[in-house]
């Protein structure tokens, strides 16, 4: 149609002119942008090389640290402080490189905004950012990173934003029904959801990110409780063996083997590094040994050898906290209930408590190591305390729990005080002695007791210690065994 065409050759001339500038701004931009794109790929390797520094260093400074003990000299650690002087000097540079590169990326999709080597490259560092944040518990910074994998990430990324992941559960034997809970904040509590058949063992099913807990179960055998962490995109493999009903003795929890977190990133809590470790099944007592099953030990102990008892008894100073009666019996001193846990006694006690109650049972009783224990407290998924991720001292027996002078007070005062697998007062009443040595000639204790002010003490992850032939008020123990020494 006529009046379509150019109405003169100048018309023309102008339209052709505007085509090649076009093209030749285009192949400019295009020029650029790949010249941007070869010095942001420089800078990525080299916050790859810088990651890989960090890691080494991390290794490193963690396998010195956990050689040394606190009272060894100054000598001895300076290759530990130069260590962490270089770790710290590394993880800066990580930073520095990590933003180098990715202004370098942001530069090159500033003149080709849909550059998509550069786009999948700024969305890779943020993911693994996001998935460093998560891992420290920063939700601050996770919130932010996901935001940033969600704006470049063109679809690479949906499955780890949607957060589902893959459960295979099985159990032995096999048939078991699972009634599957989810973790949700309700702060400061992480409450189950109502529980919601799965299916029969074995099973494979899609499930969001997040914290879980199965309820597995099979007529004749006891049901067991497996804590659950599901991640982003990720498999988790999870296997429950059933016990008889009523082969667990009285008193004791099944705590299933699996994948938990343990430690943290507090030097000041002297805590273990953090990582998600595979905790093989134990059977953990319920509640720590109390006064009223520590004097039928003591009882029985006076029966075969006289005196041999008061090697064993609990006391500070001049304080006893037990009495012998007419009839061979011990009771604990009037002012304390029976159900008190026991605490004042020394650690060869705790171990012969557990070599008496074994022969009893005829398992190989033992105390927690401190895997076990955090295992115990925290579920899979890191919690700081069996309950959820904050604190309040109406949640475990503390040292401002109740009004006027602590005092202790029998197991299972605090109901919230309990672990996903039902383990009880695991973060407050006494501090608990684990199998583990803290340093020479001192043994670790885990968890808060009714003395303690400071809300601190009271976190899974804080670890302190006590001298072997110490005793303190506030000290007892728990125990377990595992299917070695059933």
């Amino acid at each position: 149609r006529k009046e379509d065409r150019y109405q003169s050759a100048k018309e023309l001339h102008d339209a052709l002119q505007a085509f090649i500038e076009s093209i030749h701004d285009r192949e400019r931009r295009a020029a650029e942008a790949a010249r941007l794109r070869g010095a942001a790929d420089r800078l990525l390797a080299e916050l790859r090389a810088a990651e890989e520094a960090e890691a080494r260093l991390s290794r490193e400074e963690a396998a010195l640290r956990a050689a040394l003990r606190p009272h060894e000299p100054e000598e001895r650690k300076r290759p530990l402080w130069d260590v962490s002087a270089r770790a710290d000097a590394a993880r800066e540079e990580v930073d520095r490189a990590f933003n180098r590169a990715s202004a370098a990326y942001m530069a090159v999709l500033s003149i080709d905004p849909e550059d998509r080597a550069a786009r999948a490259a700024l969305a890779e560092m943020f993911l693994r950012r996001l998935e460093g944040a998560e891992a420290r518990g920063d939700s601050e910074a996770a919130a932010l990173y996901e935001g940033l994998v969600a704006q470049y990430h063109d679809g690479r990324y949906r499955a780890e934003l949607e957060g589902q992941g893959l459960l295979r559960l099985t159990s032995e034997p096999e048939g078991a029904t699972v009634l599957l809970s989810r973790y949700e904040e309700r702060r400061p509590l992480l409450v189950e959801s109502p529980p919601e058949p799965l299916g029969a063992t074995p099973l494979e099913v899609p499930l969001p990110r997040g914290s879980y807990l199965a309820r597995v179960a099979k007529p004749g055998f006891a049901e067991a409780r497996c804590a659950i962490l599901v991640g982003r995109g990720g498999v988790v493999e999870a296997r429950v063996r059933l016990v008889p009903e009523g082969s667990i003795p009285e008193g004791f929890v099944q705590i299933p083997g699996g994948l938990t977190i343990v430690g943290g990133f507090q030097r000041d809590l002297s805590a273990l590094p953090r990582r998600r470790v595979h905790v093989p099944e134990v059977f953990a007592s319920r509640f720590p040994v109390t006064f009223a099953q520590y004097c039928a030990f003591l009882a029985d102990v006076a029966r075969e050898g006289g005196e041999a008892w008061r090697e064993h008894e609990p006391f500070f100073g001049a304080e006893r906290y037990v009495e012998a009666r007419p009839d061979g019996s011990f009771v604990p001193i009037a002012r304390l209930d029976p159900r008190t846990p026991i605490f004042a006694v020394r650690f060869a006690s705790a171990v012969a408590y557990c070599e008496w109650l074994g022969r009893k049972l005829g398992r190989r009783v033992r105390l927690l190591r401190e895997e076990e224990w955090e295992r115990c407290a925290r579920g899979a998924d890191g919690r700081l305390y069996p309950w959820g991720n904050e604190f309040d001292w109406a949640l475990a027996k503390g040292g401002l729990s109740r009004p006027g002078e602590p005092f202790p007070e029998p197991v299972g005062c605090c109901p919230r005080d309990e672990s996903p697998f039902g383990v009880r007062d695991l973060a407050g009443g006494v501090r608990e002695l684990c199998d583990a040595w803290y340093a020479e000639g001192r043994r670790v204790t885990r968890g808060g007791s009714w003395t303690n002010p400071t809300s601190l003490i009271f976190r899974a992850d804080w670890r302190f210690h006590l001298r072997d032939l110490n005793r303190s008020t506030d000290v007892g123990f728990r125990v377990c065994f595992d299917e070695r020494g059933a």
